[in-house]
């Protein structure tokens, strides 16, 4: 159900039109737009790649529109909310990903179009989309109603490892099990499995960190540890962050690994670790 819209302003306009249906209809589905003036009407979607969008029944309820060109218009273009068409509710894919989810128990949620498609066609069918980076607490809704455990495999990037971060702390508040597939910088799952196979992304699926470890991992790699004062801010990011566990077993224990991994003394780590502590029982005790 792909499709192309073509060049012209009106071409879907005056098609729609000789099969019966009304400018009105049209612009409250959000296929056409008018003009400032208001005098004229042309079509949303022009030179543009087609994906239909359903809901989880398998109803069509909008489309997004991939440009063809460079140089018109955002590179993705989604229909507007209309009266059955609610983007932050909805998760592309899930009509037919919603058997095997349920099979498998596992939700893996990535961000674009062709991600699903080539998951999919690949034989990987537990893949949904949240059509953007930023996940909402209506799509962590739905995704709740068919699994608790959730693989996010966003791109790789700083805009990808943000949305990533912001869609873990709404799946944890949700009480779903959460990890993340790390991919390769610089591609998504659809690059990945066209260049590598479906074999490279269910081996990364196997390798998927949990959030406390996807944490550390973006510290890490964002860090400068050829450096003295690298590897020291590096361990102060690293403890303001789990202090925040309040477990004190997983600080320790990822208090150790990250020394081995920046190659610094445990018992350095486990000095700055009791200080965070006793800072952080100190500012709630003058809060309460």
């Amino acid at each position: 159900m792909l499709g192309y819209s073509s060049k012209r302003w009106d071409g879907l306009m005056n098609f729609l039109l000789k099969k019966g249906f009304t400018v009105q209809e049209l612009e409250d589905a959000g296929l056409i737009l008018s003009t400032n003036d208001g005098n004229r009407y042309y079509d949303r979607f022009r030179d543009r790649l087609i994906f239909t969008i359903w809901d989880h029944m398998g109803r069509v309820v909008g489309f997004g529109g991939r440009t063809m060109s460079d140089n018109e218009g955002p590179k993705y273009l989604n229909s507007p909310e209309t009266l059955i068409f609610e983007k932050n509710k909805g998760l592309y894919g899930l009509h037919i990903a919603k058997d095997e989810i349920r099979r498998t128990g596992v939700v893996i949620l990535v961000e674009g179009y062709m991600d699903v498609i080539t998951a999919h066609q690949s034989g990987i069918k537990n893949v949904v989309a949240s059509m953007g980076t930023s996940l909402t607490e209506g799509q962590v809704n739905l995704i709740s109603r068919y699994s608790k455990e959730v693989l996010i495999a966003y791109d790789a990037d700083t805009a990808g490892a943000n949305a990533t971060l912001r869609s873990l702390d709404l799946l944890r508040a949700a009480g779903l099990n959460v990890r993340v597939i790390s991919l390769p910088l610089g591609m998504d799952p659809d690059e990945l499995i066209r260049s590598s196979g479906a074999n490279a992304f269910l081996d990364l699926m196997e390798k998927a960190l949990s959030l406390t470890e996807y944490r550390i991992r973006l510290i890490l790699d964002n860090s400068d540890t050829s450096t003295v004062e690298g590897k020291s801010k590096a361990v102060k990011d690293l403890i303001s962050f789990l202090v925040t566990l309040d477990n004190a077993v997983e600080e320790e224990e990822y208090s150790k690994k990250c020394a081995r991994e920046l190659e610094v003394s445990e018992g350095s780590v486990l000095i700055e670790l009791e200080k965070a502590r006793r800072s952080r029982v100190k500012t709630r005790n003058i809060e309460n």
